[in-house]
């Protein structure tokens, strides 16, 4: 009888103290993405070289060049921009895509930039992918796929966030 007893007591200390560590490992995992989506969003979009290159490909790129020599055969600068924001958002697909950046954070923040980005280099993306014959940039064009079928709203509604419209403030005295 005591045996059985030790043995039960035994059972539950290892079920407690696995899961006392799957915990801990979720905890740290979500210290880490929150660490991460904080730099993506404060130390690379906040980057005013950053700005004012995706700045430039938003505004002058498709106005000053053609798409067909992809985005490597561009002259200085605007390969250079184009090449920054391109891998920036490149880098963010790869972050979505292995889940090391909060989802719903990304996609609701940064969904309209996204979206606005590939829809500006998709021409000399697909340019540079008949140039070179390989994928170029599927990351970016994933997060791309992700940000049209997020609504940020729908995020938002789950999270509960109000509005001022909605609590009958003008936001004007």
């Amino acid at each position: 009888m005591i045996s059985i007893i030790g043995l039960a007591l035994s059972v539950l200390a290892i079920i407690v103290s696995g899961w006392a560590a799957f915990r801990q490992l979720a905890i740290a995992r979500g210290t880490s993405n929150l660490q991460a989506t904080s730099n993506v969003l404060i130390a690379q979009f906040g980057d005013r070289a950053f700005q004012d290159d995706q700045r430039y490909v938003f505004a002058r790129l498709r106005d000053e060049h053609e798409p067909d020599l992809g985005i490597d055969g561009l002259p200085e600068p605007a390969n250079v921009k184009a090449w920054n924001v391109g891998f920036l958002y490149e880098n963010l697909g790869i972050m979505l895509a292995f889940g090391f950046v909060d989802r719903r954070i990304i996609l609701s923040i940064g969904n309209y930039r996204i979206r606005q980005a590939w829809e500006v280099l998709a021409p000399y993306i697909e340019a540079e992918r008949d140039i070179r014959g390989a994928p170029f940039l599927p990351f970016f064009e994933n997060a791309y796929v992700l940000a049209c079928e997020t609504q940020p709203d729908d995020i938002h509604n789950k999270l509960r966030l109000r509005t001022a419209t909605t609590m009958g403030m003008s936001g004007r005295s």
